[in-house]
């Protein structure tokens, strides 16, 4: 399955989050694996890098340099990807971020979004997979 890989998946797992860790750890295990093909918008690396330095800057290199380690295609923030984006914005009513993530899942054409944001519900062109959700598919 071809997957997007939204940001908090990674920050989830990365920070072992009471609730969640265990189930993004399990996503990353399988992009790791091959059995989830894995998309991310270069905006991804950027949240991930701005979290792990709230949290603690010793450790942001450390972060941003797995991400880059894992089996994962990075797509360009395109002017293309930008102009969809602004559409998705308007018509969904989307925060900027949110709608680059939207745009990058779509111009990649892959199957679901990964993501554990349920702002994102009201997209009819996405399939949304929250983390707890991911093994039952």
């Amino acid at each position: 399955m071809k997957a997007y890989v939204d940001s908090n998946i990674f920050i989830y797992s990365m920070f072992a989050h009471h609730t969640y860790g265990k189930a993004c750890k399990t996503i990353i295990d399988d992009l790791q694996a091959g059995s989830l093909k894995g998309v991310v918008s270069t905006l991804v690396p950027v949240e991930v890098a701005g979290v792990a330095v709230e949290h603690d800057p010793s450790k942001a290199g450390l972060a941003v340099n797995t991400l880059y380690s894992l089996p994962l295609t990075f797509v360009e923030i395109s002017q293309e990807v930008l102009l969809s984006a602004s559409n998705l914005a308007s018509q969904h009513g989307l925060s900027g971020c949110d709608a680059v993530h939207v745009s990058t899942c779509l111009e990649s054409e892959s199957q679901v979004m990964i993501l554990n944001d349920d702002e994102l519900k009201r997209v009819d062109e996405i399939t949304l997979v929250k983390p707890l959700n991911y093994g039952k598919r």
